[in-house]
Formats: C-alpha cells, sequence, structure tokens
C-alpha cells in the first residue's frame, strides 16, 4: 500500500480507490476545507472581515445548512474577555456590582481598556483607519 500511496497525490489515491468501488476520502486539514468543492459548493464557509485585523479572513457561514434556516449572523468574534460581564449579565442575572465584585475578585478579566489602545496605537502607526 505504501508505494502504490507514494505514485500517488492523496486526491488521486482518492479518485482511483472510488473508481474501484472502494469508499475512501483523502484526510483534510482546517486549512483545506474552505477550499474543498464539497464545502466551497455548499456555501460552508465565507470571508469575513474582523474591526481589529487588516486582512480579511474564512470563517465558517454554517455548520450544517438547513433550508429553513436563515444564514447565521456575521459578526466578528470578540476579544478575549471582552463579553464576560455582558454574558454573566445576561444568562445568569447577575447585576452590576454582583459582576463589578468578579472583576475585583479577578475571576472575571474583561478586556482592559490598555488593550484597545494598544490596537489603535498600532493601526495608527501602520496607517489603517
Amino acid at each position: 500500500v505504501a508505494d502504490w500511496m507514494a505514485m500517488r497525490t492523496a486526491a488521486a489515491a482518492m479518485a482511483a480507490l472510488q473508481a474501484a468501488g472502494v469508499p475512501a476520502a483523502r484526510m483534510l486539514r482546517v486549512a483545506d476545507l474552505p477550499g474543498f468543492a464539497y464545502y466551497r459548493e455548499r456555501g460552508l464557509f465565507r470571508t469575513e472581515a474582523h474591526p481589529y485585523l487588516d486582512e480579511t479572513l474564512v470563517g465558517e457561514a454554517w455548520h450544517a445548512r438547513c433550508g429553513r434556516l436563515a444564514p447565521p449572523p456575521q459578526r466578528p468574534a470578540p476579544l478575549m474577555g471582552e463579553q464576560s460581564v455582558e454574558v454573566l449579565r445576561d444568562w445568569l442575572g447577575l447585576n452590576a456590582a454582583e459582576t463589578g465584585s468578579l472583576v475585583d475578585a479577578g475571576i472575571l478579566q474583561p478586556t482592559e481598556a490598555s488593550v484597545y489602545e494598544a490596537i489603535a496605537a498600532a493601526r495608527a502607526a501602520a496607517g489603517t483607519p
């Protein structure tokens, strides 16, 4: 098998095996998924912009497609800790005093203002808005 595989790409081996009636598929790495025809044809990935990145990136548009569901909203991922307080207020019903005490105790670590300042300074230095 190793000698046979050494003479073929993964895609060619997959095609040859499938043509012979053998269920086979090549292994896809995460970076391969957006360009794989099966996923591309079904629109499972999309190009997204993030407010803190200069380049666009490829993100998952759907986990599974369903004609009865609207496309998922396109929004950037939050920074680490950016929505921690809001999530606990929304999901657990905590009030400002309760989340404030969790922040003071170091249990919650919201994104610090210095992070936003560093992003803005880097963008200004690079001449990007």
